[in-house]
């Protein structure tokens, strides 16, 4: 079996970091968080799964760890100012003193979404051969079904700490050592047709408006998720000296277009916040031809059924 892990991060509280600057995520957010880390250690058992946090968030990531016996649960400290984006991205912020309603930025800092790529970038070591950063939240009933949830039938689903993040029925190791297979030695992005957010041009570069990659779920081989990375620092060094702050997926777009078409494989979704009913969304098996908007686990069901 070709060795794999995941890569994440939980950055909350950082409004005393920052100096009131950013608000950070929404502390509501923590269950969410917190139970879909749980479920990425305990529905890939083989995986290592590195969460790098502040000092701030420890104390969380190391109650899960203990009272879930998370053994594989890595946990690595990374304080948001040690990432290799903070001078430049403060230069521009003291550049630019409306820069949170100029760029429409509210929330988390910058250094949590573009730090993605220095945080895998550091991760892609002698003994693992494919690696996927993986959003703290992406197993949650906002983005999975509820049919592929263990708990289905279980009054509390929507609300336990212990049952909401779980969707191993669909996510788990089978999935992704499918997905490996598929991959080979390429890069794995997820696109959506709806834009995310902005994208930026510049004179040597004009964005293909097809689709645009989620930042919540990328990686493959490590040499080719070590490529992307140098590609991503190149448009984020782009996007600092035109003193411009974005999210992620903006800069993941340019580097996109520009990743060796050869080595990239993408899957498409046209929606990231779906517009299906409830019953669509978490009950319905999937009906190609109802034509309804794709949503971004259909991704997960190709992977498992049609490759």
């Amino acid at each position: 079996m070709k060795k794999t892990k995941f890569v994440t991060s939980y950055y909350m509280d950082v409004t005393e970091f920052t100096k009131n600057k950013w608000i950070g995520s929404s502390t509501s957010r923590k269950q969410r968080y917190l139970s879909s880390i749980i479920y990425h250690c305990k529905n890939f058992p083989n995986y290592n799964i590195v969460c790098y946090t502040h000092k701030m968030s420890l104390p969380e990531i190391e109650k899960i760890k203990i009272d879930y016996g998370l053994d594989n649960l890595i946990i690595k400290i990374k304080e948001l100012d040690e990432i290799k984006y903070t001078d430049k991205l403060n230069s521009v912020i003291n550049n630019v003193p409306d820069y949170i309603e100029r760029f429409g930025l509210p929330g988390r800092p910058p250094q949590v979404m573009w730090g993605k790529f220095d945080i895998i970038r550091e991760e892609c070591d002698e003994d693992v051969e494919y690696l996927y950063w993986i959003d703290a939240g992406l197993q949650a009933v906002q983005l999975m079904p509820l049919r592929y949830n263990p708990h289905i039938n279980e009054l509390d689903i929507w609300t336990s700490f212990e049952k909401q993040g779980n969707f191993g029925l669909l996510f788990n190791e089978s999935l992704i050592n499918k997905l490996n297979l598929i991959l080979q030695d390429k890069f794995f992005n997820i696109m959506c047709t709806t834009l995310q957010s902005y994208v930026h041009s510049f004179d040597d570069y004009h964005p293909i408006h097809d689709s645009y990659p989620i930042g919540g779920f990328f990686g493959g081989h490590k040499n080719s998720v070590l490529e992307y990375c140098n590609i991503f620092d190149d448009a984020a060094d782009k996007h600092l000296k035109n003193n411009i702050l974005c999210f992620e997926d903006a800069i993941m777009k340019q580097s996109t277009d520009r990743y060796p078409k050869e080595k990239l494989f993408t899957l498409t979704c046209n929606v990231h916040a779906t517009p299906l009913t409830e019953k669509e969304f978490h009950y319905d098996i999937w009906d190609e031809s109802k034509n309804l908007p794709k949503p971004i686990w259909r991704i997960w069901e190709e992977i498992r059924d049609k490759y």
